[in-house]
């Protein structure tokens, strides 16, 4: 957990953690499979834009506002809930990818 952390702030929030009573689940650093960006937003966001060609940077940053506005607070609240089951799935499989 946050190797560029300064300590003191490393111990005072594994103190906090530990005092609210929650666990620390070790992960892969770079673990995609439970990184809500990479298994829901950037997989849709792939997929909404796929087929589009941009002659500007300013024609991208509009399609990717136009697909964060399409969005409503469901897409973004399910991405963040899936990770329990997702977390669950990796605990089962002894810390393996989840493949979707």
């Amino acid at each position: 957990m946050g190797a560029n952390a300064r300590p003191h702030i490393l111990r005072q929030t594994l103190q906090k953690i530990s005092k609210l009573g929650y666990e620390i689940m070790p992960h892969l650093a770079y673990s995609p499979d439970i990184a809500p960006t990479d298994y829901h937003l950037l997989r849709s966001l792939y997929h909404h834009l796929k087929d589009q060609i941009f002659n500007t940077w300013d024609d991208v940053k509009k399609g990717n506002a136009a697909f964060i506005s399409s969005k409503n607070q469901d897409f973004y609240k399910s991405g963040i809930g899936d990770l329990v089951r997702r977390w669950e799935i990796m605990i089962e499989n002894d810390g393996d990818y989840v493949i979707d």
